[in-house]
């Protein structure tokens, strides 16, 4: 059985016609089930950061959001999230950026609120998880943003 963080990793990139959006969605869900339940339910957001809520159609059952960009040839899914509460995040508190690396590679994220462009570090954190960040090093280079995570960086609860 697919596990909802696979749903999420397989929608981000999707570019689709419009016309057919709907229904990737639902196929990139897969054999995910929620309490035994598959049928997958896409709602269009209002006033969030997000434009898509994909969910299986059961209470309580966690939500994945979608972000997108509209483009003459159709829809491409520019960021993916849930709010599903996994003890994998909690586990992940302490660990090295080389152990969770693989898992966590394509959630990263970094405002520029969190740059500290004269020391060169940043504060790196995670889509799939609000409360988890990594310090990492920053620089432009030849009109580029360059983010990198020695691998011995401990991730950490910003929780306070």
């Amino acid at each position: 059985m697919k596990k909802l963080m696979e749903v999420v990793k397989e929608m981000k990139g999707m570019e689709v016609a419009v016309e057919d959006f709907e229904n990737e969605v639902i196929i990139a869900f897969g054999d995910y089930e929620f309490n035994g339940i598959s049928e997958v339910v896409l709602e269009k957001s209002m006033g969030q950061n997000y434009d898509y809520t994909a969910y299986v159609n059961e209470k309580n059952a966690p939500e994945v959001f979608i972000s997108v960009e509209k483009t003459d040839e159709g829809i491409i899914v520019l960021d993916a999230w849930t709010n599903e509460k996994e003890e994998n995040f909690e586990k992940m508190i302490g660990k090295t950026w080389a152990e969770v690396k693989e898992d966590m590679i394509d959630s990263i994220t970094v405002e520029m609120e969190n740059v500290d462009v004269k020391s060169g570090s940043c504060i790196v954190d995670f889509t799939n998880c609000s409360f988890l960040s990594i310090m990492g090093t920053y620089r432009e280079e030849n009109d580029e943003v360059i983010i990198e995570v020695a691998d011995n960086a401990i991730i950490y609860d910003n929780r306070g």
